[in-house]
């Protein structure tokens, strides 16, 4: 847990810095699980609405179908069991409760998403309001 925060946090003051003519560009193995939850963190700083950041959260299983389906074809050409499959499947894409179990560690850590950003990550509202000038145009 202290290794994803100290990257949540360095993950903000890059995003605090960042100059506005510049991109900034972030990713992991599969963009899903710690992307999907640096996009979600970040939303909440901006004050996105839950419903729209589980929706863009979920985007993620219709922008890999197309990959997971090679890799399921290819699995199964080469003998994967229907459980390999589903594991295949699993591991290559997101399902809400991975974000509402998220969520959900953060409200017990804080209370709520909010004040995890505050408690753990050091964005103060000050910070929040520099995010929130910067990237709500």
């Amino acid at each position: 847990m202290i290794f994803s925060q100290k990257a949540y946090t360095k993950f903000f003051d890059l995003l605090l810095k960042k100059d506005p003519e510049q991109s900034l560009l972030f990713h992991c193995t599969e963009g899903k699980d710690r992307t999907g939850l640096a996009t979600a963190l970040f939303y909440t700083a901006l004050g996105v609405d839950t419903d729209t950041i589980y929706k863009d959260y979920l985007l993620t299983n219709d922008i890999l179908r197309e990959r997971l389906d090679q890799r399921l074809e290819k699995a199964s050409k080469y003998g994967a069991s229907q459980a390999d499959l589903d594991n295949i499947e699993s591991f290559m894409s997101v399902d809400a409760d991975y974000l509402s179990e998220a969520f959900s560690t953060m409200a017990d850590l804080s209370g709520d998403p909010e004040n995890y950003l505050a408690e753990y990550l050091h964005l103060d509202d000050s910070k929040i309001q520099i995010l929130r000038n910067k990237y709500l145009v």
